[in-house]
């Protein structure tokens, strides 16, 4: 393929260092070193939501909850039909209780695996084998989604992408040497995937691009008969868009995903965000002149990356990896875009693959060009490193930046518990708790969040901030906590 013959001459230009080992091993290192800061974290933002549910509720009840659609809202699914996410954190919580520690290492490992099988995916479709190492390490290393690895509630898209990505392995796989057991297995981790995040959904059409892709090239094994072995999945993907469907219309929590113009927006903050990861929302993640900053580089990363899709298209064919890969980006995108509050990094997960993959496929014949025309030959070795040595960097300072805030709002909480349990052993039922200066991270929007923390450890006591408190009645025990 013209990608991997690209890759592979720019390979030899560069010593190779992109095809040995250790530079993978290098970047999961990295990549786990710089999640490994959230460790001594605690709970944060949606957790408590599932820590109560979870303490609340008994295993076997919580089972049936999770996959009885008509019950959805029981548990904290919200608006979305997600079974296997809240019986995997139960299953956790089982395991680990109230130490944080267990659920980050956990989500790690999920995500340092999904990163060595997108190695394994690219080198399927047609990279070569420093372009399917780069992208591994793109992936595993990228800002806007260090979030959704360090946030425990948020690691639900690092589980679902693991599923996702064993499918594609396994599809390809079957398109290339057959198996009934390969193509079962393609089908059974989709319908995983599924089960763990709907924004997997979106991956069904990935699978005929992928057969369509290998078809094309002249040492393609790909076999006949894609369309029957496809149509599971499609069904599959068909039944469970309208079970999404009839759960938000029907049981509607939070009313937060619509069509409308916001879509073209979120769009735009998530290519932005994959192309400069400076911020992980399109919110916005600093204040004063820093926002300003980042929401201009935002934008600037966006039309660069528009403008980087476009150079794609008329450099390959259609029938090319980057140009594939950009599609299937596209399509990754969809469910999350419809969000009305706004584009989050952290859902970008699963996005995060397809990007890799074209940026790596895209990378290292960028590379030579540049060889060619910027510096001698001598030289570029050096030029080469010293880019790539500070894009890593950089990388890993945002996404340290973003894990630390993360585990900063943890540590927090763990303090806000420490100290109230001091203060108050025992509270009685019935008794509505007050706080004078609760953690900001569990009075987003409301008190939900510091209610389902109290209720971890109180039974029948219920919780609100000072500021919202009002008139209340029955007992009151008032808390002031202060850092």
């Amino acid at each position: 393929m013209a990608v991997a013959a690209a890759a592979t001459e720019a390979e030899g230009q560069t010593g190779g260092l992109l095809v040995s080992p250790w530079f993978l091993l290098a970047a999961l290192a990295a990549a786990a070193g710089v999640q490994a800061l959230a460790i001594d974290g605690w709970f944060a933002f949606d957790d408590p939501w599932f820590l109560a549910s979870a303490r609340s509720i008994g295993f076997w009840d919580y089972v049936r909850r999770s996959f009885d659609v008509t019950d959805v809202g029981s548990l904290p699914e919200f608006d979305r039909y997600r079974p296997l996410w809240p019986i995997w954190f139960r299953l956790q919580y089982e395991v680990f209780g109230l130490r944080a520690a267990g659920y980050h290492v956990t989500a790690i490992v999920l995500h340092l695996a999904a990163a060595v099988l997108v190695r394994r995916l690219g080198r399927s479709v047609g990279l070569s084998r420093g372009s399917a190492n780069l992208a591994a390490a793109l992936f595993a290393l990228h800002p806007a989604y260090a979030e959704a690895v360090a946030w425990i509630s948020g690691s639900n898209r690092v589980a679902a992408t693991l599923p996702a990505l064993g499918s594609l392995v396994a599809w390809v796989a079957w398109l290339e040497r057959g198996s009934g057991v390969r193509l079962a297995a393609a089908v059974i981790l989709f319908l995983v995937a599924c089960l763990f995040h709907p924004s997997a959904l979106a991956l069904a059409p990935v699978y005929p691009a992928l057969a369509w892709l290998l078809q094309g090239t002249s040492a393609s094994r790909a076999r006949a008969g894609v369309a029957t072995a496809w149509l599971p999945i499609a069904l599959l993907a068909v039944a469970l868009a309208g079970v999404q469907a009839w759960v938000r219309l029907e049981r509607p929590v939070t009313g937060g995903f619509d069509l409308g113009w916001h879509i073209w927006a979120n769009y735009g903050a998530f290519f932005g965000m994959a192309a400069v990861p400076v911020c992980p929302s399109s919110l916005g993640c600093y204040s004063g002149p820093l926002r300003t900053a980042a929401e201009a580089i935002l934008l600037g990363g966006s039309a660069a990356l528009v403008v980087g899709a476009a150079a794609t298209l008329r450099r390959w064919g259609l029938r090319s990896p980057p140009v594939v890969c950009l599609v299937w980006f596209a399509l990754a995108l969809a469910p999350d875009a419809t969000l009305v509050m706004g584009a989050f990094g952290r859902t970008m997960h699963l996005a995060g693959v397809p990007f890799a993959l074209w940026a790596a496929g895209v990378a290292t014949e960028a590379a030579e060009v540049a060889r060619r025309r910027v510096a001698p030959p001598a030289r570029w070795g050096l030029l080469a490193a010293g880019v790539a040595g500070v894009g890593a960097m950089a990388a890993l300072a945002v996404s340290a930046h973003f894990v630390l805030e993360l585990r900063e709002a943890g540590r927090e909480n763990a303090e806000f518990v420490t100290e109230l349990r001091r203060s108050y052993p025992a509270i009685p039922p019935g008794a509505t708790l007050v706080v004078e200066g609760a953690p900001a991270n569990l009075t987003v929007f409301d008190d939900t969040r510091l209610q389902a923390l109290v209720e971890v450890y109180y039974e029948d006591v219920g919780a609100v901030s000072a500021s919202r408190a009002g008139e209340l009645t029955g007992p009151v025990v008032r808390f002031t906590f202060g850092r």
